[in-house]
């Protein structure tokens, strides 16, 4: 049987392989739907690795078209908003949906179109900022998609170190006339 880390690895390679072999312009459609399918996965086991451990809760949150974070936008933004990812990682995962989005809705698109231009320049760090001129789009996205794949590896690992468990608060009486001694001062602490 394959551990956790085995299994995320063989994900990873996977991954790997499916975005090198769909590099190019004939293929820009693949390769976005590829990354974004991935980055969106690991997103959502980061987020599993932090709410409360019950598979009813699990599924309320992430499964059907109702589920709160159901889509890849609602799990960039939880993720971000709880501090499980960075503000960098956040403003990538952000273009790289919606550089999906764009041939979602387009499938004709390219990657060269003026539309895709403020996607692209969220992704420019993983190239590094001298090397735009000499990377086409392509390699850009490959480029971020690797260094974020890389990053979320293990990071639902070190997210459910911090897991959420149920938290028991404070009982204080509410009604004063339940006790004349009640002092409503007593509910600050």
């Amino acid at each position: 049987m394959k551990s956790s880390v085995e299994d995320r690895l063989d994900q990873f390679s996977a991954f790997h392989k499916a975005i090198s072999d769909n590099k190019g312009d004939e293929s820009e459609v693949a390769q976005s739907l590829i990354v974004a399918s991935y980055l969106d996965h690991q997103v959502r086991l980061i987020l599993e690795g932090f709410v409360l451990d019950r598979k009813k809760i699990k599924d309320a949150l992430f499964e059907g078209p109702t589920a709160p974070m159901g889509s890849f936008s609602s799990r960039i933004l939880a993720a971000y908003s709880l501090g499980l990812i960075t503000k960098e990682e956040h403003e990538s995962l952000t273009a790289i949906r919606q550089i999906r989005n764009e041939f979602a809705h387009k499938i004709t698109t390219s990657f060269e179109v003026e539309k895709m231009t403020p996607f692209f320049d969220k992704l420019a760090w993983a190239a590094g900022r001298d090397k735009i001129g000499e990377l086409d789009r392509s390699e850009v996205l490959f480029l971020a998609s690797i260094r974020l794949a890389m990053a979320f590896v293990n990071r639902a690992d070190h997210v459910a170190v911090e897991r959420r468990t149920t938290k028991e608060w404070p009982d204080h009486p509410i009604d004063a006339d339940m006790d004349p001694d009640f002092d409503p001062l007593s509910l600050i602490y």
